[in-house]
């Protein structure tokens, strides 16, 4: 916390709760899965697109809320990049004071941050021991998707999915 003081007191961002927004976003307003919100890179957000690598490549549309968040997170991303002498190219960073400072937010450390959320929100867990987010907020963004209007194939491939079925959705009766 006393870190956190000292930087906001020399004016250089550093807001643990500004990542959290950023993961939240990428799985909630955009669609990815866990593991591809911590593989993305800093020059993977575009404009208006984000891209995703991987084993399904593509581009997804940034909604005016994530190239909102997008935009506040990046000069924070910034400042934790320069924690390290050989910045790191990912687009989510440690907040963390320490050494570990601007190295890439891994896997299991959004999990868990993930989980961390969901207890403080006061989200159940459905016979689980924890609640698990990442899938909820994933498919929120395709709820989002095809609310606009986007053909079911186009949610698809954004979100990376086979086919984004949802119970009662468009159909006739």
């Amino acid at each position: 916390e006393r870190a956190l003081q000292a930087d906001r007191g020399k004016g250089e961002p550093a807001e643990p709760a500004a990542q959290i927004l950023a993961l939240l976003v990428l799985l909630g307003e955009v669609g990815l899965t866990v593991k591809e919100a911590v593989e993305l890179w800093q020059e993977d957000v575009r404009e208006k697109v984000l891209l995703v690598r991987g084993t399904k490549l593509r581009e997804v549309p940034l909604s005016p809320l994530a190239r909102e968040v997008l935009a506040d997170w990046l000069p924070q991303r910034a400042f934790l990049a320069s924690h390290q002498p050989l910045p790191y190219p990912h687009l989510l960073l440690k907040p963390a004071p320490g050494k570990n400072r601007g190295k890439p937010l891994g896997l299991e450390e959004a999990k868990w941050i993930l989980t961390e959320f969901a207890d403080f929100a006061g989200v159940k867990a459905e016979g689980k021991k924890r609640a698990d987010l990442a899938l909820p907020l994933r498919w929120r963004a395709i709820r989002r998707f095809l609310k606009e209007g986007h053909p079911r194939e186009k949610v698809a491939y954004w979100t990376g999915m086979k086919s984004p079925v949802v119970p009662g959705w468009g159909a006739e009766g």
